[in-house]
């Protein structure tokens, strides 16, 4: 399968999971438990934030903003960080980019902030050829409740109830979750699991402040759905 392929609604043939922290890194910090290292599985090599313990399991971290000069117009942005710096890469790895207009079918849909926590994840998701660079484990970090319990626990019920949450209403962002789970079942296929990781804000600076940088600036919103060109890394 060519990277990073077509999009495609997920069918719910596989979930992702909450990233289970080991008992012994329990009180480390994420920058910690996840430091910035080299992967050396692939040719040239490239730096990530990769598990102490597992050189297969990478980092990301991702956020999503609608605050900003722009309150009054339907504008959200999202942030990825996904590479540290070092000598010859101050920039690091990252993607700062705004929710566009349409969704990934098409449909005009104003953006949120919940939308763009959603659309940061499958950004990252398909950011880089994680499985390539060695990854058999990516694990999305976000201070997002909405998106981790969202995309590890809700799904279930949402997919087994046709889309009607609890309260008798049609999901919101259906077509963003579909996506999502599309690449968690793509990346799925490649051998690979995809886990969610509710950290604290203070370690989500980095992403959360290219999430609101795109929201400030003065870019156009992208009238289309599209693939998101990571700066660097």
């Amino acid at each position: 399968m060519e990277f990073p392929g077509p999009l495609r609604e997920g069918l719910g043939t596989v979930i992702a999971t909450r990233y289970e922290i080991p008992n012994q890194y329990s009180q480390l910090a994420p920058e910690v438990q996840f430091p910035p290292s080299i992967s050396t599985r692939i040719t040239p090599i490239v730096h990530r934030y990769i598990n102490r313990t597992d050189d297969r399991c990478f980092l990301v971290y991702t956020a999503g903003s609608d605050q900003g000069r722009f309150r009054r117009s339907p504008r959200a942005g999202c942030g990825i960080a996904f590479a540290p710096t070092f000598v010859g890469n101050p920039m690091g790895g990252t993607a700062s980019f705004l929710v566009e207009d349409r969704g990934p079918t098409g449909l005009l849909i104003p953006p949120t902030y919940e939308r763009a926590c959603i659309r940061a994840v499958i950004g990252a998701l398909r950011a880089k050829d994680w499985k390539a660079e060695g990854c058999n484990r990516l694990v999305i970090g976000t201070n997002s409740p909405f998106v981790v319990n969202g995309a590890t626990r809700f799904i279930i019920n949402w997919y087994r109830y046709n889309w009607i949450n609890q309260a008798g209403g049609v999901v919101q962002h259906r077509d963003l979750w579909l996506c999502l789970m599309g690449e968690v079942e793509k990346l799925h296929a490649r051998g690979m699991a995809v886990q969610f990781w509710l950290i604290p804000r203070a370690s989500n600076n980095e992403a959360e402040n290219l999430a609101l940088q795109a929201v400030e600036m003065d870019w156009p919103i992208p009238p289309e759905f599209t693939d998101v060109i990571p700066m660097s890394g």
